[in-house]
């Protein structure tokens, strides 16, 4: 008898273990590691509100210091890792057993007598083990739920640097464009000041002299409306590294285009394999395929083991009782007969699959078509800098400097001189612009396809 109650239990013991583990196994349990380890570093915002050097700028800072700043500081960010974190944790929440139910019948009230005695009360425990095959279909659904929180964070991390780009480029050609109209102020007061003495001398009309008062007014007013614009992307920046937005930034330093040669097969070969924005999508595809199992797996019925002890005192009616406590192991299954809310279930995973198969097809298109037109407004402005640094830009100086040496001599009139200093100016402002716009453009086709340009370009 005592061999038979210890099988018994091991009876209970093994399914009830089985079932535990069936699940979280593979690539369910490497998927789970790797998600609730995912970016475990130190929430940076209070790095920075504890003053953390790590967290702060320095004296002269480069563009990769404003976005290591950003990413470790930005509650977006930190608000999609932890998402990403909890998705993982969401792996072993899908791949376990329900609660098990203990009941117990204390010794009150008229209890039951058998011919072994009295019964003084009963305790019992059930649990309830779904298929292997459905723990596992669960996991792999929130594997692959995992994953797609995982790239939605890439996203968001690839997102917060290209921000942080634009805005520090933003700031570059504001701060080149106050620089050059400050040049062009000081060339202009000395002419005016050239124009004043020939004025004083005779020698040209007085309005050489109020020309020049009149374009060093326009130049002051530029000049508010730079400033005014340098405020308000220094504000932006500092709103993506989490900064008070009126925290004054330092002048950016002069930059060079950048030389990465593209190839768009090559950037949408990339995309495909690298951007955040498929790869989530591809995930919501797996996940829905795993709904779908899942959706068929519930056919099947779900087995219940329940193990119950009963005491039994020694004392009763029959003379021949003897108190020997009695087991019972009972096995159970629920009965999945109600097929129009199994069909209907079926149904709605299926109309899920084409949903997610359709806006992944859809992400698909769009990045295909985002990463040509990022390439196409690149390859637009570097052909614009090449043709200002080689020829506009050159040819202008060189009439500039043929018009003021002219005007010394007396040989042009003031107004030509004007109007070729105001041409070089603009020209060199629309180099700074279009240089900012095509470094903007690069940190877009980078997020794009998810990796660097340089990788996409080998």
């Amino acid at each position: 008898m005592m061999h038979l109650r210890r099988c018994m239990l091991v009876a209970a013991c093994v399914p009830w273990v089985a079932g535990c583990s069936a699940g979280l196994i593979g690539s369910n349990r490497a998927e789970y590691r790797e998600s609730v380890r995912f970016e475990s570093a130190p929430d940076g915002r209070e790095e920075a509100r504890t003053g953390s050097a790590s967290l702060r700028l320095p004296d002269a800072p480069a563009l990769h210091d404003y976005i290591r700043v950003a990413l470790a500081r930005n509650p977006a960010l930190a608000a999609a890792r932890e998402q990403a974190r909890a998705s993982g944790y969401e792996i072993a929440e899908a791949t376990g057993l329900a609660d098990p139910v203990l009941t117990v019948v204390p010794p009150t009230g008229d209890l039951a007598e058998t011919a072994a005695g009295e019964v003084d009360g009963s305790i019992g425990l059930r649990q309830t083990i779904p298929s292997p095959a459905k723990l596992y279909a669960r996991g792999r659904a929130a594997s692959h739920a995992a994953v797609s929180a995982r790239e939605v964070y890439r996203s968001r991390q690839l997102e917060t640097i290209s921000a942080v780009r634009r805005a520090y480029y933003s700031l570059y050609f504001a701060d080149r464009s106050i620089e050059l109209t400050e040049r062009s102020r000081r060339l202009l007061r000395d002419f005016r000041a050239v124009a004043l003495r020939k004025y004083e001398a005779g020698q040209v009309p007085q309005q050489d002299v109020l020309r020049a008062q009149v374009e060093l007014a326009g130049l002051e007013s530029d000049l508010v409306v730079l400033r005014r614009q340098r405020r308000s992307f220094q504000a932006r920046l500092n709103y993506l590294m989490a900064n008070p937005s009126e925290r004054p930034l330092p002048i950016t330093p002069p930059i060079t285009a950048d030389t990465t040669e593209l190839a768009l097969e090559q950037l949408t070969s990339t995309a495909f394999e690298s951007s955040p924005a498929i790869g989530a999508a591809q995930g919501h595809v797996h996940e829905s395929r795993e709904r779908l199992r899942l959706a068929k797996l519930d056919y099947w019925p779900d087995l219940t083991v329940g193990f119950t002890h009963t005491s039994v005192s020694s004392t009763g009616l029959s003379p021949v009782a003897n108190g020997d406590d009695s087991e019972q192991l009972t096995l159970s299954v629920n009965l999945p007969v109600w097929f129009e809310r199994l069909g209907a279930s079926k149904q709605a995973a299926r109309a899920r699959v084409r949903a997610s198969e359709n806006h992944l097809e859809q992400t698909i298109n769009t990045t295909r078509f985002q990463v040509e037109d990022s390439f196409l407004k690149a390859e637009s402005r570097r052909t614009q800098l090449e043709l200002f640094s080689g020829v506009i830009i050159p040819q202008a100086q060189q009439t500039l400097d043929a018009t003021m040496s002219a005007y010394r001599a007396g040989d042009v009139d003031f107004l030509t001189f004007i109007e070729n200093w105001r041409r070089l100016l603009d020209l060199k402002v629309a180099y700074q612009r279009n240089l900012s716009e095509f470094e903007q453009e690069l940190a877009e086709l980078e997020r794009l396809i998810g990796a660097p340009l340089a990788e996409a370009s080998r």
